[in-house]
């Protein structure tokens, strides 16, 4: 009999653990830093904030040239992410669980793949023609390019300005 008790014990303290953990490492509501969307550096692809939405909840599946895009997402509750999933897709943390739920239970497309942090979205796109994440704009190389910035809380693609960014 003690041990029926035991297990569900030991998996609320578990469960305890988890939520002091995320509480603690939980951002600051996002809205003070930039983003610059990125592409590999040889793909010519200019991108509408719409067309960026689109990619990022998987409903625009191809490039132009009918490559499949592979887009990648920071970690769930990273200061970045949230800033990206309120700019772009206008969902909060919460929202998008749910609309990756619904995707599924609707036999939708899967999410985009999650990376760790914001250096190895970097190298991932660096190194995959089709691919797209999103990064601090100080860390850009010349290995890729930005196609849209996030700045003040909105977001801005190089094809709706008429002046290449000179400040990203």
């Amino acid at each position: 009999m003690a041990q029926q008790h035991g297990y569900p014990r030991r998996r609320f303290i578990q469960l305890g653990v988890s939520i002091l953990t995320v509480g603690a490492s939980a951002p600051a509501l996002a809205g003070s830093g930039d983003l610059a969307v990125i592409v590999h550096a040889n793909n010519h692809a200019s991108l509408l904030p719409s067309e960026i939405e689109a990619i990022f909840r998987a409903t625009k599946r191809h490039w132009a040239n009918g490559d499949p895009i592979v887009p990648f997402n920071l970690v769930p509750q990273t200061a970045e992410r949230t800033l990206f999933d309120q700019t772009v897709l206008g969902l909060s943390p919460a929202a998008v669980a749910r609309y990756w739920i619904d995707r599924k239970i609707r036999g939708g497309a899967p999410p985009p793949r999650a990376v760790p942090n914001a250096g190895i979205a970097l190298r991932v796109v660096a190194s995959l023609a089709t691919s797209i994440a999103y990064v601090p704009p100080d860390l850009l190389t010349s290995d890729v390019r930005a196609v849209a910035l996030i700045r003040n809380g909105a977001l801005a693609s190089a094809r709706a300005r008429s002046a290449p960014w000179e400040d990203v």
